[in-house]
């Protein structure tokens, strides 16, 4: 196994070193796409963002993400359908897959959701939940697509 590169190591608050966590941030309306990204940055990401489901399928498939973060309700391929084509193209190396939702009505989302996604968070989003699961991406998956 190679060493990683520098630039995918950060510091964590308590002084140790660990391996910077890559996103994939897929969000159609640009202020929230840049202010996410943002807050993700400043919490020691690297992060990759698209404007529409379609690139996050494209962008998924073809590079490594720790996290992937979903807007539900985007142009071109929704995040539900988009989830779906992840996880059917990557099978068991999925990473954890979470909704953005600005749907006041979270709990009728999560019954449509449920399948595709891992979590599922209302924006808009703070620091402390992207800090919540940036902890869980350090984890495996545990969706299964069953039930």
């Amino acid at each position: 196994m190679h060493p990683r590169h520098p630039a995918d190591m950060a510091e964590t608050p308590d002084g140790s070193v660990a391996r910077r966590l890559r996103l994939l941030l897929a969000e159609d309306c640009p202020a929230s796409r840049l202010l996410t990204a943002a807050l993700l940055r400043g919490l020691g990401c690297e992060i990759e963002t698209v404007a529409d489901g379609g690139d996050a399928v494209t962008r998924a498939s073809a590079a490594s993400f720790d996290l992937i973060l979903l807007d539900i309700d985007m142009p071109v391929i929704d995040g539900i359908k988009a989830a779906r084509l992840i996880r059917s193209r990557l099978g068991p190396a999925t990473p954890l897959i979470v909704a953005l939702s600005g749907y006041s009505a979270a709990n009728c989302l999560r019954d449509t959701a449920r399948t595709a996604f891992d979590a599922i968070i209302q924006k808009p989003t703070g620091r402390r939940e992207l800090a919540a699961l940036l902890a869980l991406a350090g984890r495996p998956a545990t969706h299964s697509s069953s039930g």
